[in-house]
């Protein structure tokens, strides 16, 4: 069977307080995740993660770095998602509330504690290596 793909961001913006990232609180699941989803017909994981970000953040954001990709399975079927590094441009853009329950700016290491999969906390630990986390799993590994 031929995996699902999908594509986000790991969007940052620099603050007097320090770098944070922006999660956000899935209306349907009520967990917290990275800003990700599925590609539309023709385009690229860069433009499906630039879209998605827009859609799920209320912001634009430019690509500046790596990308990390997990792998986990839904059900039975297998689902690979590319995570661009990001940076901010600016926000003000509607969000849908069907969609997206709350967005939130926080710390890296808040974003390991909030976070609710294992797959996504990898990520912000790779694109943060300094990282640390107080908090133990919630969910379960996907």
């Amino acid at each position: 069977m031929k995996p699902r793909i999908a594509a986000g961001g790991v969007v940052e913006r620099v603050t007097p307080d320090g770098i944070q990232l922006v999660i956000v609180r899935r209306t349907q699941y009520g967990d917290w995740v990275l800003p990700k989803g599925k590609p539309d017909d023709g385009e690229t994981l860069e433009e499906t993660a630039l879209r998605e970000v827009k859609e799920e953040t209320g912001c634009e954001a430019r690509i500046v770095g790596d990308a990390y990709t997990i792998e986990y399975n839904i059900r039975r079927a297998r689902k690979v998602v590319t995570f661009y590094r990001m940076a901010f441009v600016a926000d003000g853009f509607q969000v849908d509330p069907w969609e997206i329950e709350r967005v939130m700016w926080v710390s890296p290491s808040e974003a390991v504690d909030r976070l609710s999969y294992d797959t996504e906390r990898a990520v912000v630990r790779r694109a943060y290596p300094d990282v640390s986390s107080s908090q133990t799993p919630r969910l379960p590994k996907r």
